[in-house]
């Protein structure tokens, strides 16, 4: 056969496949889609980006596995449709994964998720929901929704009730992360925090000194794993709050950096709060991700009673930038 002929016949089979493949005549072939957003922004390509796939039903745990994996980002969420009276009663089945496993509760997922939820059935003509009630592993969590004058739509979670665990040692710390124990902030302490998924906060003098992090992973995993099979060390500074009223966050874990953490977030602001640094349902906006060139905004606030920390609020905004299919 010639050489022309068979290039012919190659592309022949390949425009074949192709048409195949568009009207989804494969024999075997599921399709799944999803949508892409950028959480804790107003802006696209900046915030933490998130995939959605609102309608998961069909996909084993192993295949939500593999295709987290195969996205690489810090998480991945699954919308589990329900019955409409068990979601009312139950709320909405959402399965959060990052790359390696999947995890009870994250704050930026959460809040993408809901947000991209809002725009699906904006989309097919329904009505504003000023709650959407997430089913996650670690329960309920409701996302509170407002309609601002500029059109933007703010949501904001409410975290599980905060745990406060072991304090640690700046001089124990500062190495793990290439710190001076002189960098670390003494007025507050080191302090395991969970609002569903634990961090060690480090408070830190200085915006120069979360700037200069630089994890000693080799030291730093094993210590963790002492303190908390699951913790991660989540960094932030007070300085610079008298003059431009905000929080700068640092989240920096073994496969990379976050662009923002609500989770940490909802830890640090219920620390402040029982430290008595931030008034009882006081807001603070926390910036996180500039150091990586995704800015990400988070508003925070918990309340405190008798002692007990409690309605910790996470909330911000979230931008959708893609969408597609997966098709299995």
């Amino acid at each position: 056969m010639h050489t022309a002929s068979r290039r012919t016949i190659l592309r022949s089979i390949a425009a074949l496949l192709a048409a195949d493949f568009a009207r989804g005549d494969t024999k075997h072939s599921r399709r799944f889609p999803f949508v892409q957003w950028d959480v804790f922004s107003k802006v696209r390509l900046a915030g933490n980006p998130l995939v959605v796939f609102p309608d998961a039903r069909g996909l084993s745990d192993e295949e939500m596995q593999a295709i987290t994996r195969e996205i690489h980002q810090q998480e991945t969420t699954f919308v589990i449709p329900r019955e409409p009276r068990v979601e009312d009663k139950e709320g909405i089945r959402v399965r959060i994964f990052l790359p390696t496993k999947e995890v009870p509760f994250a704050g930026h997922p959460s809040l993408g998720t809901a947000m991209a939820l809002q725009a699906l059935w904006k989309e097919r003509n329904l009505p504003l929901r000023k709650v959407i009630r997430l089913a996650l592993n670690v329960g309920q969590v409701p996302v509170t929704f407002r309609q601002e004058a500029d059109g933007l739509l703010y949501g904001e979670m409410e975290q599980p009730d905060p745990q406060f665990s072991s304090a640690h040692d700046p001089s124990a710390v500062a190495p793990l992360l290439g710190l001076q124990s002189g960098d670390i902030d003494t007025s507050l302490p080191i302090q395991l925090v969970s609002t569903g998924l634990p961090y060690v906060l480090v408070p830190l003098k200085s915006r120069d000194a979360i700037s200069k992090i630089s994890i000693d992973w080799t030291r730093a995993l094993p210590w963790l794993e002492r303190v908390d099979p699951d913790a991660m060390f989540y960094s932030y500074t007070l300085a610079g709050r008298e003059k431009n009223g905000t929080i700068q966050g640092r989240g920096i874990f073994p496969d990379g950096e976050d662009p923002a953490t609500g989770s940490a977030s909802g830890c640090l602001v219920a620390l402040l709060v029982k430290q008595g640094r931030l008034g009882t349902g006081e807001q603070i906006l926390i910036e996180q991700g500039d150091q990586i060139h995704r800015p990400s905004r988070i508003y925070g606030s918990a309340a405190i009673r008798g002692g007990k920390v409690h309605s910790v609020h996470i909330g911000g905004y979230a931008i959708q930038v893609a969408s597609g299919e997966y098709v299995l």
